[in-house]
């Protein structure tokens, strides 16, 4: 996609605001990449282009629910994979719903924004926990200036202002804080 940034604005999935990401950092620039969902056709045409990037040296995708659901089933799609997600439950990484990791099973790990990789992370340890093996990770957004995983595709990066909640400004200027996404819901 020639100009991925465009289209985030023009399809209203790159906010501007006060928010709490996943991460805990707050930041002024939210990508709601739900936004992208709503046209099927665009959403796997930029996948494509991230398929393009991709090894298919691994077994299964696998991602976190929500955010990374999506992209990772059109990924697999695309790339003739099976696909898995996991689900927090109550702050806890879990894999439910029939979906198992096999000994020595391997993974594309999938996420819709990598800021800090602390998600990406938890996928890795549980996936290596559970006898399987990481061989890569594939992203939509990387908000970070550098790359957190030597091994990470994405389509679209850009650096973006995180900060702690209490070194943030627009806290201190009692702007409400947005919590857009779904780290924090409990079961």
């Amino acid at each position: 996609m020639n100009d991925l940034l465009s289209e985030f604005l023009r399809r209203n999935a790159l906010l501007k605001g006060h928010f709490k990401l996943a991460s805990g950092l707050h930041s002024d620039t939210y990508f709601q990449c739900a936004r992208l969902y709503e046209d099927p056709g665009f959403f796997k045409q930029i996948c494509s282009e991230l398929v393009r990037s991709l090894d298919s040296n691994f077994d299964k995708v696998i991602a976190c629910a929500v955010g990374g659901i999506v992209p990772a089933y059109e990924i697999a799609f695309q790339m003739g994979k099976k696909m898995a997600y996991l689900e927090r439950i109550n702050g806890r990484l879990e894999i439910r719903r029939g979906f198992a990791i096999s000994k020595d099973e391997s993974f594309l790990v999938v996420e819709d924004v990598v800021t800090t990789g602390g998600t990406v992370e938890e996928i890795f340890d549980f996936i290596e926990n559970s006898g399987g093996v990481v061989k890569g990770v594939a992203s939509l957004i990387l908000r970070a200036k550098a790359s957190p995983f030597e091994n990470l595709k994405y389509l679209l990066k850009i650096s973006t202002v995180e900060v702690n909640p209490d070194d943030c400004q627009l806290c201190k200027t009692g702007v409400p804080v947005s919590i857009p996404g779904v780290k924090a819901l409990q079961a």
